[in-house]
């Protein structure tokens, strides 16, 4: 009972890191839209479809990884 506990609980853990992550890229991502002008979003245009890409794909992890947990925990 009690190792099952701390499987669940060391679960969510490493499940909510990448969505926690995600929130980060995400707030980053507002600020540096909300701070920029029109030339310096030209000028970022990349590192903003990086920050993107790599905000969804950690959500999507995170997702997918909090799926599997439950899959196994509770099925």
């Amino acid at each position: 009972m009690n190792s099952n506990i701390v499987k669940i609980g060391l679960a969510i853990i490493v499940n909510l890191i990448p969505l926690v992550y995600s929130g980060y890229l995400y707030i980053k991502l507002q600020r540096l839209i909300k701070t920029s002008t029109v030339e310096e979003m030209e000028e970022n245009d990349q590192y903003i479809g990086r920050l993107r890409k790599s905000m969804t794909m950690f959500f999507l992890i995170g997702v997918f990884l909090t799926y599997q947990n439950y899959k196994i925990n509770f099925s």
